[in-house]
């Protein structure tokens, strides 16, 4: 599973969590965020949700915030080419209206995300809505794009490419690291147990 897969399979398992007790803020991502149990009007998790998808899939984003103006901020100042126009799976979508998902795919005119803190149709509060759902909605109501690891996220680094970058001396050195490890190693059962 690519990085990028890991963060949306991270988010498809949430769907259908929802605050408890309704109308409150209190989900898990708040907890987890604010290290502590918190409520009401003052703690908004539409972020705190996509910050914590990307913590649970190894991938912890850059600048923790539970803000979506703030995350864009500070992408636009010390991260600019991670704010993009090309939408892609796995991007942090900021929606005009104050709110934010992960994207899963793009048909067209419309975006799909999974969002935290938003209403499972299009009654109810889009921006407090107090569950994680799946959404699907017009391109014009988006705010930007973040790729918020760039290149690295679609996919592992490939050791083939790693080693054909290297010198021959860091080869050497890389090769002398992997030998003494292995040596270091206490030998497997199995080999213990046929006498190898």
């Amino acid at each position: 599973m690519t990085p990028v897969e890991h963060v949306i399979a991270t988010a498809r398992a949430e769907l259908g969590v929802r605050e408890d007790p309704p109308e409150s803020n209190r989900v898990k991502y708040n907890d987890w965020y604010y290290g502590r149990t918190v409520m009401g009007s003052a703690y908004p998790w539409c972020m705190a949700f996509v910050q914590w998808c990307f913590a649970q899939a190894g991938r912890p984003l850059p600048y923790k915030t539970a803000s979506c103006s703030a995350l864009l901020g500070w992408y636009r100042q010390n991260r600019p080419e991670c704010v993009v126009g090309d939408p892609q799976p796995g991007d942090i979508i900021l929606y005009t209206f104050s709110h934010t998902g992960i994207l899963e795919s793009v048909q067209g005119s419309t975006v799909t995300a999974i969002e935290g803190n938003t209403s499972a149709g299009s009654s109810g509060s889009q921006a407090n809505g107090g569950g994680v759902f799946r959404r699907t909605r017009n391109k014009s109501l988006v705010r930007a794009y973040i790729r918020p690891f760039g290149e690295e996220m679609e996919e592992d680094m490939d050791i083939d490419k790693l080693l054909s970058e290297m010198t021959d001396e860091q080869a050497d050195r890389l090769m002398a690291k992997a030998q003494a490890h292995a040596a270091s190693l206490p030998d497997p059962e199995w080999s213990i147990k046929e006498g190898h």
